[in-house]
Formats: structure tokens, C-alpha cells, sequence
């Protein structure tokens, strides 16, 4: 028995190795870019993506460069209240593999907290950020999730992701018509882009009832009065979280549309390109845009 023990022990500490690289990679929070910053961003498109995780809503933040902005530059996006940054880098448009990952800094701002970080190849900033444990109400998952503008922002847009076969939906605000879904059964809801003032907050409430709700894991779930206690009993569950973290990156990196060529093609189009982002500032120059800092 206590051989077993000695071997399960060597066992999981090789893991813990083998992992520390893929955890440091995201978390990394080194910066040292003397780019111009952008002083305010022409748009801000937010993802709640509910199970993006097991068990858990995460968030992806992104903006979008005006033509005139030359490269390279500092973006900074704002972190949604409770929320850390597990990845932040450039998106290509292409291929998950073009993507360039960033070292980051985070800041305070506006009343809210931000990660700042240079795009110097692609003209698309995105940040991916740790999930926030699912509250379920009987078999109703409930949530109100808070976003804070801690940057400036011509226009902010806000989109729903729920997971396949998800029931009696509840959004609020309420979405613009219906919603995009992809061949996996996923759905995607858009609500009204909305011009909020530096330090505005807007929270989005959610209420859904997940397929199969009573065979759900109650991994990471929790009740509004319960805290989370989640210990890692398994060799084979801490193998699938350091194999799934790599898959992970790559289902959030294709959450943004028409960012990504993995996308499917029914959910293109939906986060940048077909919003109607009025008003906006004119790019005649860099100096509306950018702090010489």
C-alpha cells in the first residue's frame, strides 16, 4: 500500500512539472513594449460564454484597430469584476496557430481593473480570462455576470454564448432577434451595442436550464449560498485538465467569429464585422487614438 502511495505521489509530481510550463505561458504578466497606447478603443466586444469551461461561465474581451492606427501599439481591455487573465495576445483572423500570445500588465482604471499589452502583427486584441463557478437555481443555471468599462470606448457589444440543447433562456438585456447557432448545437446571442461612459457598469443576467440538467457534474457548480470545494481526487482527472487546457485555448480562440477560420460559418460575422459601431472617431491621424506614454 505504501509503495502505491510513493508511486501515485512521483506520479503526480511529474505532472505538476510537465504542467508548470502550459500554466506559466498563461499567466505571464512581464511586459516591457514602449509603444504608443491606444487612448480609446472604437469598440469593445465582451463574451459571456457559459460552460466555456466545465462547470464554470468564462469571458473573452476583444477590440478591433481603425485602419488609421499604425502599428505597433498598447491596448488596453478591461477585466471583468472577480475575473483573471489567462491568456491575452493578437488574433490573426486565420488559424488558432497564427495567433501571437502576449505578456501583459495589468492595471486599474476607471474603476475597474485592465491588461495591457502591444499588438504589433494583427490589428485584433483579445484577452481570455479565467471562469466564474456556475450558480444553479434547482436545475436552473442563474447568473449575473458585471462588466466595467475601466477604458474608453466608442461602442461596447455585448454577446451570449449558451451550450447546446439549453432551455427556457433568460436573457437580460434582452438579445436582438435570434440567435446564431453552429453545428455542435451551441448558440450565440447578440444584444444591443451600447456607448457606456468611462466607469459604467452593465451587468448581464442569464438564466437557462442546461441539457440533462440533473446528470450535470456538480464540479465547479455551486448555489448562491454555497462556496466552492472542489479537490482533485484522480491521476486521470488532473490529466484531463493539462490535456484540455491546450484544447481550451483553442474553442475560446474560435468564439470570436469572424476572427477565426475554425469557426463554424454560422457563427461568423456575429462579434466584428456586422455591428453597427456609429458613433466613432474619424481616423484622420494617430493623435485622436494614441497616448505618447
Amino acid at each position: 500500500m505504501k509503495r502505491s502511495l510513493l508511486i501515485c505521489a512521483a506520479v503526480l509530481a511529474c505532472l505538476a512539472v510537465s504542467a508548470t510550463p502550459c500554466l506559466a505561458a498563461e499567466t505571464s504578466v512581464t511586459a516591457s513594449s514602449t509603444a504608443p497606447i491606444v487612448k480609446t478603443l472604437t469598440s469593445t466586444d465582451v463574451q459571456w460564454w457559459m460552460e466555456g469551461e466545465p462547470g464554470k461561465a468564462i469571458a473573452i474581451v476583444s477590440t478591433q484597430l481603425e485602419p488609421g492606427i499604425k502599428l505597433p501599439v498598447r491596448v488596453r481591455l478591461p477585466i471583468p469584476p472577480g475575473m483573471t487573465v489567462a491568456w491575452a495576445g493578437e488574433i490573426s483572423g486565420s488559424s488558432v496557430e497564427q495567433d501571437v500570445q502576449r505578456d501583459f500588465t495589468v492595471g486599474t482604471a476607471g474603476g475597474g481593473s485592465y491588461a495591457e499589452f502591444e499588438l504589433s502583427q494583427y490589428r485584433i486584441g483579445q484577452i481570455d480570462l479565467s471562469g466564474v463557478p456556475l450558480e444553479a437555481d434547482g436545475p436552473t443555471i442563474s447568473m449575473n455576470l458585471e462588466y466595467v468599462q475601466s477604458i474608453p470606448s466608442s461602442s461596447t457589444a455585448v454577446t451570449v454564448r449558451l451550450p447546446s440543447g439549453a432551455t427556457d433562456v433568460r436573457i437580460d438585456p434582452a438579445p436582438q432577434g435570434a440567435p446564431r447557432t453552429n453545428t455542435d448545437g451551441e448558440a450565440l446571442y447578440a444584444l444591443e451595442p451600447v456607448r457606456l461612459k468611462t466607469g459604467d457598469s452593465l451587468t448581464t443576467s442569464i438564466d437557462y436550464v442546461p441539457l440533462g440538467a440533473q446528470a450535470l457534474p456538480e464540479v465547479g457548480r455551486v448555489s448562491r449560498t454555497e462556496g466552492l470545494l472542489f479537490v482533485l481526487a484522480s491521476l486521470a482527472a488532473i490529466a484531463a485538465i493539462v490535456l484540455g487546457a491546450a484544447i481550451l485555448r483553442q474553442k475560446r480562440a474560435a468564439a470570436l467569429g469572424d476572427n477565426s477560420a475554425v469557426h463554424d460559418e454560422q457563427m461568423r460575422g456575429e462579434p466584428h464585422q456586422d455591428r453597427d459601431r456609429s458613433p466613432r472617431p474619424e481616423p484622420d491621424s494617430d493623435e485622436p487614438f494614441l497616448l505618447d506614454d
